[in-house]
């Protein structure tokens, strides 16, 4: 079986411009990434090490606040400007000391076409940084009266597997090079759809 590309019409292309424009020239740059609700609102301490990251990104600071080894690659997910994080985990062993609970950080989307570059943002940074698995997104759901969709970036174990300390390894990493994958995964996506022929 072939698969037909997809014809683009004009106003569709409008729209994956200015899509893909929100990746390559974020917006709400006056305000820190946690909110205007920060802290420490001063934009040049705005930074994935903020020690108030944990409180600042959760809806219940005092109860739940973000566990500190996943802070920042919510953080930089925060940051992206689509995105909307709901849970997350650092990733946890159990008794045995055998992995229990992998990382991952929940998310809102808007677009499918954000989550198509958060995707190929992540297999960038697999392929260059030399992650010790692949790392993807996945889609989820909260509660299962809940009709809303969540979508996952956590690491891919279906082939591999790995020990947590690695996947925290890996986790560090993409939280610092995320940012700048998914603005050229954005860029090169953008210049195809602007190419003579593009459908």
């Amino acid at each position: 079986m072939r698969i037909e590309r997809h014809r683009i019409d004009p106003g569709g292309r409008a729209e994956l411009r200015a899509r893909l424009d929100e990746l390559i020239q974020p917006q709400g740059g006056e305000t820190p990434v946690c909110g205007p609700g920060c802290p420490r609102p001063a934009l040049r301490d705005c930074r994935r090490d903020c020690p108030e990251i944990p409180a600042a990104l959760s809806s219940e600071p005092e109860r739940y606040p973000l566990e500190t080894g996943i802070a920042p690659l919510a953080f930089e997910l925060t940051r992206l400007g689509v995105f909307r994080t709901c849970w997350s985990c650092e990733g946890h062993n159990g008794p045995d000391g055998e992995l229990r609970k992998v990382p991952r950080v929940w998310f809102y989307a808007e677009s499918v076409l954000h989550l198509r570059v958060l995707a190929e943002a992540l297999r960038e940074i697999g392929f260059a940084e030399k992650l010790r698995v692949p790392w993807q997104v996945a889609a989820t759901f909260s509660d299962p009266d809940n009709p809303g969709s969540a979508f996952s970036l956590e690491p891919n174990l279906t082939l591999v597997s790995a020990r947590l300390a690695d996947l925290q390894g890996d986790m560090g990493v993409i939280a610092e090079k995320l940012g700048p994958a998914v603005t050229h995964c954005a860029r090169a996506l953008r210049s195809s759809l602007d190419a003579p022929g593009c459908p």
